[in-house]
């Protein structure tokens, strides 16, 4: 029966059935179904390829970024697989992937995406690194020499055994950066039960799945938007530039957020073509990765690029040959300008433009 309820007072409070619990996970080394084949474009969004397959977006690494790629013919696999890849800076990147027990085919998918007029870069030897495959090792793999070029697709597969419920992968540098545009994990015959649930992805160490971890770059997309030039020092590590500067501020990087792997986020962003030869050789080249770098008081920032006059003024105020020609601003903002300025000069010749490109 009903509780009658007087005039003006809220209903009565009704008792919160607690959740049923969740049924009991079998005990490891129990038998289960053959797992689904388990695909990852990595360094791209979900995808299905030409043969109808599934492929889940990026996940599983322990750090690096998220990559464009080049046009790959290929013959039996989906060319959006290798459109994309992820990579790191670093000298080693993990993936893993929770799975149950037993005996799968790893199939690793490679294409090198190549760099534009840097003949250097896109030769046999220019990146190598080693995988590990739960013990498993392919060493010294070069993907342009066992490919046969750039844009060209290689796949390298194993058979290799998981016992602790995860597959872990490692990528280790020899030489370049390591790089991976896809995985697949294919199960071989009967699997059992570990510790794990199935089909869930390990969390990174120190962090839950799908969130950036200490350290970690965050892939999003980086504003250009311009920043005030402050008097933070971020920590003490610009003191001396700001100090050698007319500015007396720190005008690269105003909220102390510059990194290299947010820098080639965005000038892969910004310009693909020519990203590798901007973060390899212009960069380092001209400024040595310090956006609040000046030279003789003349030539500023990352790229080496003109100020304005008076130096630090907000745009629009224009360098020397245009307002695009300027340095003196946020690192975000000057690498802009110099994809701005390539552009429109020497039809977009990078080295005409800097000298850094041709050495």
């Amino acid at each position: 029966p009903c509780t009658p309820q007087q005039p003006g007072q809220p209903p009565p409070r009704q008792p919160v059935q607690p959740p049923p619990p969740p049924p009991p996970a079998p005990p490891p080394g129990t038998p289960v179904p053959p797992p689904d084949p388990i695909r990852i474009n990595t360094g791209g969004a979900a995808v299905k390829d030409t043969d109808g397959n599934q492929w889940a977006a990026d996940s599983g690494f322990d750090r690096g970024l998220q990559g464009a790629g080049g046009t790959i013919v290929v013959g039996q696999q989906s060319t959006e697989i290798y459109k994309s890849e992820h990579f790191t800076f670093d000298p080693t990147m993990t993936f893993n992937k929770q799975v149950p027990n037993g005996k799968y085919t790893v199939r690793l998918h490679f294409a090198e995406a190549g760099a534009q007029g840097d003949p250097a870069a896109n030769a046999p030897g220019a990146r190598v690194f080693n995988i590990d495959m739960e013990g498993q090792v392919l060493n010294n793999l070069d993907v342009v020499q066992e490919a046969g070029g750039v844009h060209k697709a290689l796949v390298k597969s194993l058979d290799v055994e998981v016992k602790d419920g995860g597959m872990t992968i490692k990528f280790t540098r020899v030489k370049g950066n390591p790089m991976v545009s896809g995985i697949e994990l294919l199960p071989i015959g009967a699997h059992t039960q570990s510790f794990a649930t199935a089909g869930e992805p390990c969390p990174p160490a120190g962090g839950q799945p799908g969130q950036p971890q200490p350290g970690q770059p965050d892939n999003g997309d980086v504003s250009t938007e311009y920043v005030p030039p402050t008097e933070d020092n971020c920590g003490g590590k610009y003191t001396a530039q700001i100090a050698g500067t007319s500015l007396k501020k720190n005008f690269g990087d105003p909220k102390c957020d510059f990194s290299k792997e947010k820098l080639m986020t965005l000038v892969k962003k910004l310009d693909p073509p020519n990203a590798d030869a901007w973060f390899n050789k212009i960069v380092p080249c001209e400024s040595s990765y310090d956006p609040n770098h000046v030279n003789a008081g003349k030539y500023w920032g990352l790229f080496q690029m003109d100020p304005s006059t008076p130096p630090g003024q907000a745009p629009p105020a224009p360098g020397i040959n245009g307002p695009s020609d300027r340095g003196d601003v946020n690192w975000q903002l000057q690498a802009k300008n110099a994809v701005d300025y390539l552009k429109n000069h020497d039809k977009g010749d990078i080295k005409k433009n800097w000298e850094c490109a041709r050495k």
